[in-house]
């Protein structure tokens, strides 16, 4: 009894020249869609720090509000750290960056001090590089963060 075996193949030094176009296309939306979701997350990271902010302005307000909002993952920042990485990138002194968040300036460099820790770098323009680099700093979606509301 002889079992059929498929006969193998040498490979030729040849490629398809269409297969690698295919191969290359794949590539270049797979990066695409991997820079639009990082930018995405950071956005949404973003509206749900404001909504956080402006949920401690409110009386009697409290996390329940935000059960609606989902938390992001994928960032090595929490919403939060991704807020003050804008603002810094922006150009804010932390005292400026305090005022903006509503919290003391002591808060602010804490933030800073973690940022710089799960990031792996030791000062403001290495962040400022970092969001540049993310595409995380929008001008345009997140004006309201400069304007100050």
């Amino acid at each position: 009894m002889q079992l059929y075996r498929q006969p193998t193949r040498e490979p030729s030094g040849e490629v398809d020249p269409r297969l690698v176009a295919q191969i290359e296309a794949l590539c270049a939306r797979a990066a695409a869609l991997a820079s639009r979701a990082a930018a995405l997350t950071h956005e949404a990271a973003q509206l749900r720090a404001a909504a956080e902010s402006t949920l401690r302005l409110l009386p009697g307000a409290n996390a329940k509000h935000l059960q609606a909002v989902p938390l992001i993952q994928g960032s090595p920042l929490s919403p939060r750290q991704l807020e003050v990485a804008d603002l810094v990138a922006a150009g804010l002194s932390n005292r400026q960056i305090g005022e903006r968040l509503v919290v003391t300036e002591r808060t602010v460099e804490t933030h800073l001090e973690r940022i710089f820790a799960r990031l792996e770098i030791q000062s403001r323009a290495q962040l400022a590089r970092w969001v540049t680099e993310q595409e995380l700093l929008d001008h345009g979606s997140r004006s309201w963060l400069r304007s100050g509301g």
